[in-house]
């Protein structure tokens, strides 16, 4: 009875029609609410109610709301309509007045906060997102890979999420890999994950095709191996090709090795290269047995290169 009242007044209803139209499609919306299986409102039972902004691009989104939230009050149905219709609009045109944290919420989409609300936006933008349920999508994957930033006793993210979230490039592959430096840099925001990524696939193409670009040195930096620099760049990319080198660990281990021999042909006051070493940078022939002399003539000789 509220609802009619409020509609014959607001509406300034003054037939018997008129007012039976009201009822018919407000009792039509608010038995769907109450059971998806019956008739399903049509945007004209949403403007005789008196509930603005629906039309038939959005109507199936409205109608998942009003019987998912049980959504049965015509001021209810017009805030979800305009918060949803705000988020569609900023899909489409980022121009428009972005979304909120509570225009998520209202739309039916969890787990959108302060914190992760830009990035969710500028997906919903980039890739127009215009359902909730992709919304749903995006903002599950996204919480995920946070989640494994922050503390990687979570479950990892999977290159399905990375794909959702719009951080192409990810696959069986190379998820370890990107998964890893999300973990280790606490990488939270998605450009921050492409970048990464674009690194990851520079070196790892390289590895296997040394007529590809080479990797630079801002791609061992974005992938967080310390101990590359301008002298040694060529020396560790031509053997990341060599021994065809694809994940972080061991290109850490390879760089490590290396400037440890740079380091004592330099000042044999420094740690002494091992077997291991020499191992890692692919000269083979290095044992116990000749180890010391090998050093000597590096050190006497000042052996920078491989």
């Amino acid at each position: 009875l509220s609802e009619i009242n409020q509609e014959v007044d607001q509406q300034s209803l003054i037939t018997i029609d008129a007012i039976r139209a009201l009822t018919q499609s407000i009792n039509t919306i608010r038995a769907y609410a109450a059971d998806n299986t019956l008739t399903a409102p049509s945007v004209l039972d949403y403007q005789t109610a008196g509930i603005s902004g629906v039309d038939a691009a959005n109507l199936i989104e409205v109608n998942q709301q009003v019987d998912e939230q049980s959504l049965i009050t015509v001021n209810g149905i017009q805030t979800l309509t305009d918060s949803l219709n705000t988020l569609r609009s900023y899909a489409v045109d980022n121009t428009q007045p972005a979304p909120s944290v509570n225009d998520y919420q209202i739309a039916g989409v969890s787990g959108v906060d302060s914190d992760n609300l830009d990035d969710i936006n500028q997906q919903v933008d980039e890739q127009t997102l215009l359902s909730v349920d992709a919304m749903r999508s995006l903002t599950s994957s996204l919480n995920t890979i946070r989640a494994y930033a922050e503390d990687n006793t979570q479950p990892a993210p999977n290159e399905t999420d990375y794909t959702i979230v719009g951080v192409s490039g990810v696959d069986t592959d190379n998820v370890s890999e990107i998964n890893q430096q999300v973990d280790e840099q606490s990488i939270l925001v998605v450009d921050a994950m492409r970048d990464v990524m674009a690194s990851v696939l520079t070196i790892r193409t390289y590895a296997s095709d040394n007529t590809q670009a080479a990797p630079e040195l801002a791609d061992f930096t974005k992938l967080g191996i310390s101990g590359v620099d301008a002298p040694n760049l060529a020396a560790i990319n031509e053997q990341i090709n060599l021994q065809t080198l694809d994940t972080v660990n061991a290109i850490r281990t390879l760089v490590s090795s290396f400037n440890v021999i740079r380091a004592y042909a330099a000042d044999n006051t420094q740690p002494e290269p091992s077997v291991s070493d020499y191992s890692d940078l692919g000269i083979a022939g290095v044992d116990s047995d000749n180890l010391a002399q090998i050093n000597q003539q590096v050190d006497e000789q000042s052996l920078i290169t491989i």
